[in-house]
């Protein structure tokens, strides 16, 4: 049987700390209700290796994205997993793997999953081989919370692997392939910008 969906308290508490620095573009609005009916502080106190269980994460990341938009939001997710790489247990780990994959595009996205496993249970990531589609690599998001791919989890999914651009120091979008709540995964294509390669120092 599949765990169920739930995820640590620091992935939501780098989510609130971003929408307090932002205080822009709804973040004022999506705070007010999430303090409301969920407790702002109680998050925010809370150990950041606690588990917060999947009803409670998805109405929060759902009041984010209603609040936000569709745009704002992924970018405010980007911003709170890029927080979470400098804080923590995230951070460990990103020093240990340091150690062992490469500092590229492709090594930050095989990272990803083993990252991710760190902060969710239930919900997973898998990297495909190459597609052969010049620089583009396939992710999949699996086992969605309750047998549905929310839009709330989906954008956030893709916040998140947007990450690897920014590691990387790459131009480019994460791409989220057409999806149904009901779809047993939901894929996203990671391809770097037309010419870009590689930012890091050799």
């Amino acid at each position: 049987m599949a765990q169920p969906f739930r995820a640590r308290a620091n992935v939501i508490q780098s989510l609130l700390r971003i929408l307090q620095k932002r205080q822009r573009h709804g973040s004022d609005r999506a705070l007010a209700q999430i303090g409301r009916e969920c407790g702002v502080e109680r998050l925010l106190a809370l150990a950041t290796t606690t588990w917060i269980e999947g009803p409670e994460t998805t109405r929060i990341l759902d009041i984010a994205l209603q609040t936000l938009g569709d745009t704002e939001y992924v970018l405010a997710v980007h911003e709170a997993s890029l927080l979470m790489l400098r804080t923590g247990v995230v951070r460990a780990a990103r020093a240990a793997s340091n150690l062992f994959v490469k500092p590229s595009f492709a090594g930050y996205v095989r990272w990803t999953p083993r990252i991710w496993t760190l902060c969710f249970q239930g919900l997973t990531i898998d990297v495909a081989e190459n597609d052969g589609g010049g620089n583009g690599i396939q992710v999949f998001l699996r086992n969605a919370p309750e047998g549905k791919f929310t839009k709330s989890i989906v954008l956030g999914t893709a916040g998140v692997l947007q990450t690897v651009y920014t590691l990387a120091r790459v131009a480019g979008q994460v791409q989220v392939q057409p999806f149904r709540e009901s779809d047993q995964a939901v894929g996203f294509r990671l391809r770097k910008a037309a010419g870009a390669s590689d930012g890091l120092a050799r």
